[in-house]
């Protein structure tokens, strides 16, 4: 389920237990909480950076599994300098957005780190 407007950070962050009325066993929540473009002065670059948050519940309504990171992918033609460059500039976001999911989804899947 994708709902039509934005949650309320207050939601995302604070929410004990599922999002949506759901009481599936299988249920989880995938949540892009912020998006940002950030020049970054010290590192010299721009980047696409996305909060993502993920929660897995069984069959308590409490998750079983939550997971949440930021990841970042480099941007070259984005913002645009000039209108000629739109296109490019476009498809290089939406090019980083994609990789930012993919480079989320590989943080999920990996052992989780002992303290």
């Amino acid at each position: 389920m994708m709902h039509a407007d934005a949650l309320p950070s207050s939601v995302i962050r604070r929410s004990p237990s599922r999002i949506a009325t759901s009481d599936s066993p299988c249920y989880a929540e995938l949540i892009v909480d912020d998006v940002m473009m950030q020049h970054d002065a010290f590192v010299s670059g721009r980047f696409l950076k996305v909060l993502f948050r993920y929660r897995e519940f069984g069959t308590d309504p409490a998750p079983t599994r939550a997971f949440g990171t930021w990841v970042q992918t480099r941007l070259v033609k984005f913002p645009p300098a000039l209108p000629e460059e739109e296109e490019a500039a476009l498809a290089e976001i939406k090019l980083a957005f994609a990789k930012n999911i993919t480079s989320f989804a590989a943080a999920l899947r990996a052992p989780a780190k002992k303290r």
